[in-house]
């Protein structure tokens, strides 16, 4: 007599229908045969072969391996952008030009407080009934303020009556905080690095770019800058860790925690960018401050230049422990001025040519002379017996003679 199997019996999931999806196996224990076979006239899996890549697809209660070509990918990508737009079909995604007449318009800040970083907010039509991206119905919110519109407790109207009267118009400006910590800051001026200086860059005899101690106790180094464009109009100001950028400005842009500042389409004035706890670098500059010009370029550097025109470049610095990382005066520049220690990998310079004196001064020691002869590193001849390695430089500088003309 033969046993006939019995129902089987279904768990209380089961019965309603709420199966779990069964966990996908490890490579090493899947079936030879779980792959498809391939056919003659399958040419999904010859496309597959040109870029495709195996995916796992749960169809009735089991798993199976199939190819997912190329164009499945760009496909998803692409139901994913028309989840993104509203009911007429209109992207998330704010051509250049209208953001950049709503920061124009705006002052470049939150209409409500004025605040650098901020989202665009589509004000009326919101953007679920908008059909275009018409830059007289968006703004600039900031992180606050669009979350109070969101949650209700910031009316619409509101909103509407700051755009007609911007924040930042009324200061002058829009603002921004930096994260400094309480170690000193290292400051990038291109491929120039200062740490522990007290100021970055002196120019004409006014701090343009300076540190200041913390306050108090555990508190955060300041840092204070005053940087102009190639015609010495500001384009931004820091006053002890706050950064305020001017009306003024053509366009400002900030994106993540980098600011850019532009003239005119195409002419960047500054490139900065904020390292949270660490400091800032400065990518980009073209400044005038008093007749001395500041340049820093990726592809040339860092270029300095007098108004006497002697002239600064170099491709590589590292600045610790001086009182004034980089000096410009009227009859020359200064690197590395009251003390500490100074790495040039690569400079070039020259004498005044109006006055004939030596233009160009590095400085690794503390000179008791407050104001030291600028000493112009030219090729030196030797008059007598060789100079070695670790002996003061014959030509004045202070610094080693392998660290200056022997290098």
């Amino acid at each position: 007599m033969v046993a006939l199997p019995g129902p089987q019996r279904r768990t209380k999931a089961e019965a309603r229908g709420c199966v779990p999806d069964p966990l996908p196996l490890p490579a090493h224990r899947r079936p030879s045969d779980a792959l498809p076979e391939r056919t003659s006239g399958d040419q999904s899996n010859g496309a597959a072969e040109r870029g495709g890549h195996l995916g796992k697809r749960h169809h009735e209660g089991r798993w199976t391996i199939e190819r997912v070509c190329p164009g499945d990918i760009r496909d998803s990508r692409r139901i994913r952008a028309m989840a993104s737009a509203n009911k007429y079909g209109l992207s998330r995604d704010i051509d250049a030009a209208a953001k950049r007449a709503v920061r124009q318009r705006d002052g470049f800040g939150c209409v409500i407080c004025g605040s650098a970083v901020y989202t665009y907010e589509h004000v009326d039509p919101t953007f679920a009934e908008a059909r275009v991206h018409d830059p007289h119905c968006i703004t600039l919110l900031c992180g606050g303020c669009h979350s109070r519109v969101t949650k209700g407790l910031l009316a619409k109207a509101t909103v509407q009556h700051a755009m007609t009267s911007p924040k930042c118009k009324e200061t002058g400006f829009s603002f921004g905080p930096f994260d400094i910590g309480s170690e000193p800051p290292t400051i990038r001026v291109g491929p120039v690095t200062a740490r522990n200086v007290a100021v970055v860059i002196q120019a004409m005899g006014d701090d343009i770019l300076s540190v200041e101690p913390p306050e108090d106790s555990g508190g955060p180094f300041r840092i204070s800058a005053l940087l102009a464009n190639e015609s010495g109009t500001e384009v931004l100001r820091i006053k002890r860790n706050e950064w305020q950028t001017p009306v003024q400005n053509w366009d400002v842009q900030v994106v993540g925690a980098k600011i850019t500042i532009h003239n005119a389409p195409g002419d960047i004035a500054l490139d900065l960018v904020a390292v949270p706890q660490t400091g800032i670098t400065v990518e980009r500059l073209n400044m005038f401050h008093k007749n001395a010009r500041l340049m820093v370029r990726p592809d040339q550097g860092l270029v300095v230049r007098s108004p006497s025109g002697a002239e600064f470049t170099t491709s590589g610095a590292t600045i610790n422990d001086s009182q004034v990382a980089l000096c410009v005066r009227p009859d020359g520049i200064v690197v590395g001025q009251g003390g500490g220690s100074v790495h040039i990998e690569t400079m070039m310079g020259g004498p005044n040519p109006d006055t004939g004196w030596p233009s160009i001064a590095t400085s690794s020691q503390p000179r008791a002379d407050p104001d030291p002869p600028l000493v112009c590193r030219e090729p030196y001849a030797r008059p007598g017996a060789k100079i070695g390695r670790n002996q003061p430089c014959p030509c004045g500088s202070g610094m080693k003679y392998k660290r200056c003309h022997g290098a």
